[in-house]
């Protein structure tokens, strides 16, 4: 009976202890040591609240894994250092843990892409998108970060664009547009309407401007196909846009083709010319189509040549109008 009382106490013992400890460790201050540096040399009062939060910790954490994983696989590593030294500044200006939370979240996006980077010497867009959506997130987000000026030669209504710019950048009246389709194959059953356009008897006897004559004539892979109302006109029914990328050793632009499939005619095009295969900065490059206040868009950013930072976009605009034109709001960089 001795024994038995004496493991009973030191049970009860045990227990006290165990609880003692719990209740000592909610008030005990411990620090938050997950982040990707030495929280004990934090340099400056962003690294000191990535050490006190234990999501920012994470989160730079996650940023630095995916950065080392980055750097191999893109086209010019030195572009991807040179960015993040930039971003650095921009992240240790804030003062706050929402500010950084932001700032992690979207450099983390952008790092990734460059994980599913499309080679250069394959397609002009730089990234696979799986969602039009998230793509344009992307180009917004990007859009946010950067100051601009108007491009006057492009700009036929500037009140128009400046208005654009506004909305696009608060994410306001815009709706990404998914495509019906994505496919490399220019024969794929599914271009079957367009591809009526390769018999010789359904053109006219003398060349027009403008014939279409089949998707393998017009561009390459990888290809994107909506069906869509751009003159918003129910009753002649939907039209047709192609996203195309040059054909191998051709000099044609890349972007959106609107085919008229009933008369074999290209109505309209949007686009920008080939990628430079000498300028190693253009780590992102891509164009998608949205809705506008209910018209149809394309947006699209590329690298500027004529700035020496890796990190200075061109932001531009093409509008599908009620009179089948394009028109354009062009921004260059500051």
């Amino acid at each position: 009976m001795e024994a038995y009382g004496m493991r009973k106490r030191i049970v009860r013992l045990v227990i006290k202890v165990v609880l003692l400890f719990i209740v000592l460790s909610l008030f005990l201050p411990f620090n938050v040591q997950a982040s990707s540096f030495d929280c004990s040399k934090a340099a400056n009062n962003a690294e000191k609240i990535i050490c006190a939060d234990e999501d920012l910790s994470k989160l730079d954490e996650e940023m630095a894994k995916i950065y080392e994983r980055a750097l191999p696989k893109a086209p010019d590593s030195s572009v991807v250092k040179e960015q993040q030294r930039e971003w650095l500044k921009e992240r240790d200006l804030c003062s706050d843990s929402s500010c950084l939370k932001g700032q992690y979240q979207l450099r983390i996006a952008e790092v990734k892409r460059i994980i599913d980077l499309i080679p250069l010497s394959d397609t002009e867009e730089s990234h696979y998108f799986e969602y039009e959506s998230e793509k344009l997130k992307v180009i917004r987000d990007i859009v946010r970060r950067q100051s601009f000026r108007w491009y006057h030669p492009y700009m036929k209504e500037p009140e128009y664009c400046t208005e654009f710019k506004r909305d696009f950048i608060k994410g306001e009246h815009l709706v990404a547009v998914e495509p019906d389709f994505r496919t490399n194959n220019p024969n794929d059953k599914k271009f079957e309407a367009l591809n009526r356009c390769l018999d010789a008897r359904v053109h006219p006897n003398e060349s027009v401007d403008g014939e279409f004559w089949g998707v393998k004539n017009l561009g390459g892979p990888p290809f994107r196909f909506y069906s869509l109302d751009v003159d918003n006109n129910p009753a002649n029914g939907k039209e047709y846009i192609l996203y195309i990328e040059p054909i191998r050793k051709n000099n044609s632009d890349t972007g959106y083709v609107w085919i008229d499939s009933n008369e074999c005619l290209i109505k309209a095009g949007a686009g920008q010319g080939t990628m430079r295969k000498d300028n190693q900065r253009k780590l992102y490059r891509f164009t998608t189509l949205a809705k506008y206040k209910g018209e149809l868009i394309m947006v699209g950013i590329d690298p500027s040549p004529g700035s020496p930072s890796p990190t200075a976009y061109e932001f531009n605009m093409w509008r599908f109008d009620k009179e089948k034109h394009l028109l354009e709001c062009a921004f260059d960089p500051n």
